[in-house]
C-alpha cells in the first residue's frame, strides 16, 4: 500500500556456506572490467531443502589461477537482495528445483575459502584382475587337482540344557 511513504530496503544481510555449482566470467560493456557470477549449492537444514545462491564479485584473479572450481566450499556474505521460487515458461508458471536466492554486495572473506573438490577415488575395478581360465577339460581337471581345498570340519553332538546341539571343531580351534 502506497501512503506516500518511501519504502527503504532493510540491512537483510545473510551469511552462506556451500559449494560452488558455477561461475560465469563477464565483462563490463562501459569500462571492459570483468566480474564473476557465482552460484553456490547449500542446504537449508539437515537433510532439508537445497537453495541455490547467486551473486557477483569484481575479483577474477582467484578464479583465473585455479583455485575456485566446482565444487568447492565457499562462504559469502552479502545483502539479500531478491528470493525466487517459480519461473515463467510457454505462459505457465513452473516451481523451480531450488530456491533461488540473489545477494548483493557480496564479498568472500579471507577465512571463507573451504576444501576443494578431492580426487575420485579408485575402485576395485579399475584394478587389474589376473583371470585364469581352463583352455581344455584336461586343463580343468588339472586345474581343479590343484586348487586348495579346506578339510571338513568335524561335528560332534553337544548337549545344552538337556537339548542336543552340535559344535563344529576345525582343524585351526584347540579345545
Amino acid at each position: 500500500m502506497d501512503n506516500g511513504y518511501t519504502r527503504y530496503g532493510n540491512f537483510n544481510t545473510i551469511t552462506v556456506a556451500g559449494r560452488i555449482s558455477n561461475i560465469k566470467e563477464m565483462t563490463n560493456n562501459r569500462d571492459g572490467s570483468s566480474y564473476l557470477i557465482i552460484t553456490l549449492i547449500t542446504t537449508l537444514d539437515t537433510d532439508g531443502q537445497d537453495a541455490t545462491i547467486t551473486f557477483f564479485i569484481p575479483d577474477t584473479n582467484f578464479y583465473r589461477n585455479g583455485h575456485m572450481p566446482n565444487g568447492r566450499v565457499c562462504t559469502v556474505t552479502g545483502q539479500l537482495k531478491s528470493a525466487k521460487e517459480t519461473y515463467e515458461k510457454d505462459g505457465a508458471t513452473v516451481l523451480k528445483q531450488r530456491v533461488e536466492l540473489e545477494l548483493k554486495n557480496a564479498t568472500i572473506n579471507d577465512n571463507g575459502w573451504g576444501a576443494k573438490p578431492g580426487a575420485k577415488a579408485k575402485t576395485a575395478v579399475e584394478r587389474p584382475v589376473k583371470v585364469t581360465v581352463p583352455s581344455s577339460p584336461a586343463s580343468a581337471a588339472q586345474f581343479a587337482k590343484e586348487a586348495p581345498v579346506d578339510n571338513t570340519p568335524e561335528i560332534t553332538p553337544t548337549y545344552i540344557d538337556g537339548v542336543m546341539a552340535a559344535a563344529v571343531q576345525s582343524a585351526d580351534d584347540q579345545f
